[in-house]
């Protein structure tokens, strides 16, 4: 019994390293869209930085903060 917990935790590791590994792969930007204020959204992978048009930064979301677009001239 313990042996079949023991396997069954190793394969969910080794699952979860392949798909971590597989979203970091040839990844160009990262948008974390944390900021709070302003209209530039900062890349934390490289220098591509963009800028934010009409929509209400620092919104209550899920976790933490988050951008609301209205979907209509955003």
């Amino acid at each position: 019994m313990n042996f079949k917990l023991i396997l069954i935790g190793l394969l969910l590791v080794l699952f979860s390293t392949q798909v971590y590994a597989g979203l970091t792969t040839n990844l160009i930007s990262y948008y974390k869209f944390d900021e709070t204020s302003g209209t530039n959204a900062i890349d934390s992978k490289n220098d591509s930085n963009g800028t934010i048009t009409d929509a209400l930064v620092n919104q209550s979301g899920i976790i933490n903060t988050s951008y609301y677009f209205d979907g209509t001239s955003d």
